[in-house]
């Protein structure tokens, strides 16, 4: 029996064995990209509205 092949088995990453679940840092990027583009949504509005001809603030 081939030791490396035993060795290759352990080695494997956890994240492999859980495909469904999302990691913290996933979670956590997701979250971010989330308020970015909130942010980027409203702000694009705001210019939009304050360059509008007489109905600036």
């Amino acid at each position: 029996m081939p030791t490396g092949l035993f060795i290759r088995a352990q080695s494997i990453p956890s994240w492999s064995r859980t495909e469904v679940a999302m990691s913290n840092v996933q979670i956590g990027l997701l979250v971010l990209f989330g308020i970015s583009a909130f942010g980027f949504v409203t702000l694009s509005i705001d210019l939009w509205r304050a360059r509008r001809p007489g109905k600036g603030k």
